[in-house]
């Protein structure tokens, strides 16, 4: 697939989900919550999973976390923040964003208590127990998802703050997936699901929206 025609399928899967869940495409917000369920719906098929994209998605006290969820079997626990810009000039990525996404892992293991005090009844019941699936070596996987370019500079920040983790953590996992990398990963979910195909029909209902 060409980047050239992941860029025309993004768009049309989008504007197809803004379309199910009853949003408008023209709307930042409302893309922008309809690129989460594809990130989602993305993410979710990768790990071989069964679950409504609609109840892994957060909209507000949602901690940075726009998709959460987690897998018993295989011991994952699945978190990430995505953002939704110009998908014809793909503009850099913000360098601050992605390191404070990532610093939630810091948060999560140290901060119990401000993380019940801001997060929802719904993302908490998640990750309440973050520390304790680390230590039980769980597989923790944060993802930051933008089709936005990532700099070398910021690719470095991350595999910098990665080793680190992994000193202590070897389970626990950064993944940075800016528009190129997210080809990739669109392109894997298509061969876990079937032969890759021109367009790809997702539905999702539009009840519990906000």
């Amino acid at each position: 697939m060409t980047v050239d025609t992941f860029r025309q399928t993004l768009k049309q899967e989008v504007e197809a989900i803004c379309k199910d869940v009853g949003k408008s495409y023209d709307r930042e917000a409302d893309r922008g919550y309809a690129f989460e369920l594809w990130a989602a719906d993305l993410l979710i098929t990768n790990y071989d999973l069964e679950i409504d994209p609609q109840i892994c998605t957060f909209r507000s006290k949602d901690l940075k976390i726009d998709i959460a969820f987690d897998d018993e079997e295989s011991r994952s626990l699945v978190l990430a923040q995505t953002k939704f810009v110009s998908l014809s000039s793909n503009p850099d990525v913000s360098e601050d964003e992605i390191i404070t996404f990532f610093d939630r892992h810091d948060t999560f293991m140290k901060q119990a208590d401000w993380v019940r005090e801001h997060a929802s009844d719904e993302l908490h019941d998640l990750i309440s127990d973050y520390a304790e699936r680390v230590e039980q070596e769980w597989n923790v996987n944060l993802y930051f998802i933008s089709t936005g370019k990532a700099s070398e500079r910021i690719k470095k920040l991350v595999s910098s703050k990665q080793q680190e983790i992994k000193k202590n953590h070897p389970n626990v996992n950064f993944y940075l997936l800016d528009f190129y990398e997210l080809k990739e990963e669109y392109i894997r979910s298509k061969s876990i699901e079937a032969p890759i195909s021109e367009a790809v029909d997702m539905h999702f209902s539009n009840t519990n929206l906000l």
